[in-house]
């Protein structure tokens, strides 16, 4: 029996050179022809041009050195210029006393649909990343320009976008903030006075809120937050939050100020008042003075009449 016209798969047998000496029904099944008008014919010729170029500049070598190749991805130049893509395993051996080279080619047709999708996939992918990419930093450029402070925390309230704004109040550059935790951010006393803010967003209700702060130059600022909620669009489950915050710092500066002149207005026109009652009590008894304890002392007639007459 000829086991090489019996293999299940297409295969030939060629010399050093390349020439064809063998070929089986398998591959004739593939490339047409006969097995006779293949004989002596360059092994090229069953390749597409860019196979063939793969043959030369990596099979043969490879073939040379190491005495066997496999799983080499080639396309078979089919009846009617059909590509075929197979899968090439060969090696080194002796017919006789003369080296030769066999041949083995398994159809791919499912691998290279498969390779196909995933390279689209790849391509689609790197794409998206590409979008993202752009569409971020086109984020970044808007929120660095409010001037505030924005960023979104996620339901384990970890940072996953912090925008410039941040490196004033925190003392962190935009990119350490990827990943950290809020708790790990602020101090103790002001992770307690967010246990409210943080229990009324989570339950996906937005919540506004004033928060000072002692800032990394060690002054005091002032930070008029919103918190929103970021719910899944079917579920309605909070995912996350969206924290935009702004510096009412001159603002509370100015109030305070207000206060304080409020205050001395008050101050002032209450001794205005006093004033004026006490000057109308001497206008309405001219002749009576007070003691210290209070009791009043009227003056005699003819001492009134003596600083009447001077």
């Amino acid at each position: 029996m000829d086991f090489f016209a019996e293999l299940p798969a297409a295969g030939l047998i060629t010399d050093l050179d390349g020439r064809i000496k063998a070929i089986n029904p398998a591959m004739i099944e593939f490339v047409g022809g006969t097995c006779d008008s293949w004989l002596d014919q360059s092994m090229d010729g069953l390749l597409t041009p860019d196979s063939r170029i793969f043959l030369q500049t990596h099979a043969w070598p490879m073939l040379f050195q190491c005495q066997a190749v496999s799983e080499l991805f080639f396309y078979l130049r089919g009846a009617g210029g059909k590509r075929i893509p197979v899968m090439l395993n060969g090696k080194v051996t002796f017919d006789g006393d003369k080296k030769c080279c066999v041949w083995v080619f398994f159809v791919a047709e499912e691998r290279s649909h498969f390779e196909a999708e995933l390279i689209r996939a790849r391509n689609l992918a790197e794409q998206s990343a590409h979008e993202l990419s752009r569409k971020e930093a086109f984020l970044r450029t808007v929120s660095d320009t409010i001037p505030g402070v924005v960023s979104y925390w996620d339901k384990e309230l970890k940072c996953r976008f912090a925008c410039r704004g941040c490196e004033e109040w925190f003392g962190k550059h935009a990119a350490e903030f990827q990943g950290i935790e809020l708790v790990n951010l602020v101090d103790h006393s002001a992770w307690t006075y967010l246990a409210d803010p943080i229990d009324c967003v989570m339950a996906g209700r937005s919540c506004q809120f004033e928060w000072k702060m002692i800032k990394q130059d060690g002054s005091i600022g002032y930070l008029w937050t919103h918190w929103i909620p970021d719910l899944e669009s079917k579920s309605q489950e909070v995912t996350g939050f969206f924290s935009v915050a702004i510096d009412v710092t001159l603002l509370k500066r100015a109030e305070k100020e207000l206060i304080a002149a409020k205050k001395a207005a008050e101050t002032a026109s209450r001794a205005k008042s006093a004033f004026s009652c006490q000057h109308e009590s001497r206008n309405t008894h001219p002749h009576e003075w007070r003691t210290g304890h209070g009791e009043p002392v009227t003056a005699h007639p003819a001492a009134t009449q003596a600083v009447q007459l001077s």
